[in-house]
Parts: C-alpha cells; structure tokens; sequence
C-alpha cells in the first residue's frame, strides 16, 4: 500500500533549498560583480540552472520503486570506481591532480560515489545479515570495497571527501551489526594509513599537512585567513546579526558561497537564526531516521539509514569547520552552499528517502519499538526489518 510522502521532509528540504537560493546570492554577488563583469547574478543564474536539473533527478528517484536501485548496486559502484581510477590516471601523469571530469558543469566522482556506496552497502547488508559479524564472509569484503574507494578518493588528494564516505561507510556496517572490535581494528589501520599517505604525499601536495598544523595552532598566514575570516563573521553577528546583505567578512572569505556559508549566515542574521537552521537540519535527520525505522524492508531501512548518515557527516563536518573545530576540508553545507554535483546527489538523496517514506510498513504517526527508542535500536532490532 502506497502512503503519502513525508510532507515535514518536504518542507524541512522546501526551506533549505529557498534559503540556499538567498544566501548563494548575497554571499557571491560581489565576487561575481569583480570576476564577471559587473554581474552580480552569475553565480544565482548557474545555481537555478543546477536547481532545475537537481529537481528533475530529485523526481526520477521519488517516482521510481526504491528496491529497484539493487538490481544496479554493483553496476552504479563500478562506475564510480572507474571515474575515481580515470582522475586517479590524470593525477599520475603531467596533468597533475584533479577532482572533477570537465563538462558542461564537471562530474565529480567521488559525490556520485556517495551515493553509489550507500546502494551498494545497502544491498549488500541486507543480503548477508546473518553473516554481519563473521569477518571472513560478512565484513572483510564490505570493508575492503569502502577502503578501495575511500583510497582512491584520498589520493586526488580530497581528505575531506574521503572522511565523509569513510565515516558514512562505517556507520552502516555498524547499523548492519558488524562486531565493534572488527570496526575498531579497521579504524586503527586507516589511520595508520593516512599517516603513510601523509608523509609519502610530495611538497607540492602538502596542503593537508599545513592544514593539520594549522588546525594544532601552527601560524600560516595563507591557509588560516579564510578559518580566521570564517571566526570573525561567527563572531560579531552576535544574537541578531548585522542583517541581510550587510556581510563584511563575504568579501574576503575566497569560498563565502560554498564551504563558509554558514559563517556568513551567522554573521548577517546572527545566533539564534543559526540555531534554527542547525534545528531544521536536526530535524532532517530525524525524520531520515524515522523513515529508517519504520521501512518495509531491510533494503529500504538500510538505505534511508546510510543517506541519513551522510546527511550528518556532511553537515557535522561543514559546520565544525567553520568554527575551527576541525581542520579545513572543503566539504560544502547541503542544500545551502553553491555547487552543482553535491547538489545533483543530495537532491537524489532526498527522492530517494522520500520514495521509501511512501512504502512504509508503519506510518510515520505511529510509535514504534515502544519502550525501547533509541539509536542502538535499530542495530539490535535487525530481525524487525526482514
């Protein structure tokens, strides 16, 4: 029996993606005034033309069967493996490293491998749960394929979006009941890992070296302008900010209308407009979760769980960033910081919730596992899902 779709999801996305159009605008009108010849709408014109495409794919997912997408996990994940080795080939030879295939508005592999990576997981766990916890059979090839992807993604360099599909990967095989000491194991060999892939990276690629040692307190005046503008429009918005359109730290933030996005949000309406943008995202997740808990199928519930889960490391990642709590990482705020690809897959994301949310065993009005709500629920009540 099909439901109606999730009308607070809707509009929790309608408000975020109407505040994303405004704030694109005013955080990169005047750079688009200095770099485009007086054109104070470049930036606002490509992203309609990105919000167009997005909803169109936003549409194709929501009007598809979700359990449709298994019949192709194994092919959407080749695909992003293919692209990632194609820029990996690009970064060996005399063209240096590279993050986007360029077209018309460049394809970047490892956003669509975000995607590609939660169908995969999911197919795969729902699949083989009773051998979730036995490392041979049930972990060893699901982490293997994440480590590969993960690797090929680091090596563009882009750490940041390699920690987003590193950290959403994890949190699935966690839900999927692997055993912790297997996940604390494969944690302790990534980092040992990214230590060798650090000292190993040539001075050209160094970046992310500067970026840790800035982050410990280590004094670069190129990389610690953008985080030091970045405090400074946190801090003076104050409880109500300065008001809208009078950013002073947009026009020396380099990246005001992507990664810093935020910070020129709480500089113009202030804190507590902040905290209710932080709230809807909050609330984002908990409807994703919701969805999760109340899916047909283990498909469907570990599905809506690995997108929620990407939701959270993509925002928890952004917004501590902003606040120097975690070193720079070049990931953006979904559905508010300008960008075409990152768009294009949180939109499909969200067709895709949105579509499980319509084939719901138990509607999102009733309770569920009373007595006994909880994140760790979900793991221990697998056997709900089959």
């Amino acid at each position: 029996m099909k439901r109606e779709p999730d009308k607070v999801f809707i509009g929790i996305v309608f408000f975020l993606v109407a505040m994303g159009i405004l704030m694109i605008f005013d955080a990169s009108s005047a750079r688009a005034y200095v770099n485009f010849n007086g054109d104070y709408f470049y930036y606002l014109k490509h992203h309609i033309i990105r919000l167009a495409i997005s909803v169109m794919i936003f549409l194709f997912f929501y009007r598809i069967d979700y359990t449709r997408l298994r019949e192709y996990s194994n092919l959407m994940l080749l695909f992003a493996i293919v692209s990632l080795i194609c820029l990996a080939g690009l970064k060996f030879t005399r063209f240096g490293s590279h993050r986007v295939i360029r077209n018309m508005y460049g394809f970047q592999p490892s956003e669509f491998a975000r995607l590609a990576m939660i169908v995969f997981l999911a197919d795969k766990l729902s699949k083989s749960e009773q051998y979730a916890d036995d490392f041979f059979q049930g972990f060893a090839p699901l982490i293997s394929v994440v480590i590969f992807v993960v690797f090929l993604v680091a090596i563009q360099p882009s750490f940041g979006m390699a920690a987003v599909l590193l950290a959403g990967s994890l949190m699935m095989l966690f839900v999927g009941k692997v055993r912790i000491e297997h996940l604390l194991a494969i944690g302790l060999v990534g980092l040992i890992g990214v230590a060798i892939l650090l000292l190993s990276m040539s001075d050209a690629e160094h970046y992310a070296v500067k970026r840790l040692k800035m982050f410990a307190g280590e004094a670069d005046k190129e990389l610690s302008f953008q985080i030091n503008h970045s405090i400074a429009a946190i801090a003076t918005g104050g409880p109500f900010g300065r008001g809208f359109g009078k950013s002073v730290e947009k026009t020396y933030l380099p990246e005001a209308h992507t990664d810093f996005i935020f910070s020129i949000i709480a500089e113009e309406f202030g804190f507590f407009f902040s905290i209710m943008v932080l709230l809807a995202y909050a609330l984002l997740l908990r409807r994703g979760i919701m969805i999760a808990f109340r899916a047909r199928d283990s498909f469907g519930a570990y599905l809506a769980f690995g997108i929620t889960a990407f939701f959270f490391t993509y925002i928890t990642m952004n917004i501590l960033v902003t606040m120097k709590l975690l070193p720079t990482t070049g990931i953006p705020l979904p559905f508010l910081s300008f960008g075409g690809n990152s768009l294009f897959i949180n939109m499909a994301c969200c067709g895709i919730l949105l579509n499980i949310s319509r084939h719901l065993k138990i509607p999102l009005t009733e309770p569920i596992l009373k007595g006994r709500m909880g994140f760790f629920t979900l793991r221990e009540d697998r056997d709900y899902f089959v």
